[in-house]
């Protein structure tokens, strides 16, 4: 039986005053160990409970008598939640950071020779000259030119898409 429950707990396991006699039907899987515990009459501790979205860590000891006899055990549970989410989304947050140095790697890969490409481009168009077909040889080299700045451009865009905003400071009176 359920005999004592503080408003902090019913509201954390959503146990209701009818509910409290019933320990086996409210924890049908002795989420809380108490059975485990009045059974072997040691303490369990580290215990994990999931219930929705709620995240809890708890022990769980037996509790005797002065006579030394069993008289009943008790659960104290940590909700975690909160801890649980912010520990998410840090893993979300350095993830982003990871994509977002991997990115600008392959920025940088894709860029360098995309450089070299556009000065051969220039180079060529500036300096050699074509004997047979002089303005097929410009619209080819000006081609070369205009799809290395296409590709310059859509670097930039997805540099910026994976890009962390710096942080606006602002003075502020309290």
């Amino acid at each position: 039986q359920i005999r004592l429950a503080n408003r902090q707990a019913e509201k954390l396991l959503w146990v209701t005053e009818n509910e409290k006699s019933r320990y086996e039907e409210v924890f049908q899987k002795d989420e809380l160990g108490l059975a485990d515990v009045l059974k072997n009459r040691r303490p369990k501790s580290g215990w994990q409970l999931v219930k929705g979205e709620q995240f809890f860590l708890g022990s769980s000891s037996p509790l005797f008598g002065q006579n030394g006899e069993l008289e009943g055990g008790v659960a104290v549970i940590s909700d975690l939640t909160r801890m649980k989410k912010l520990e998410e989304e840090a893993k979300k947050t350095e993830r982003l950071a990871l994509l977002g140095n991997l990115a600008a790697g392959v920025a940088h890969e894709i860029r360098n020779p995309l450089n070299t490409i556009s000065i051969a481009a220039q180079r060529l168009k500036n300096e050699f000259s074509v004997t047979s077909d002089q303005a097929e040889f410009v619209k080819f080299v000006t081609a070369i030119e205009n799809e290395a700045r296409r590709i310059n451009q859509s670097v930039s865009e997805f540099l910026g898409l994976v890009r962390s905003e710096k942080l606006q400071k602002n003075k502020t009176n309290w």
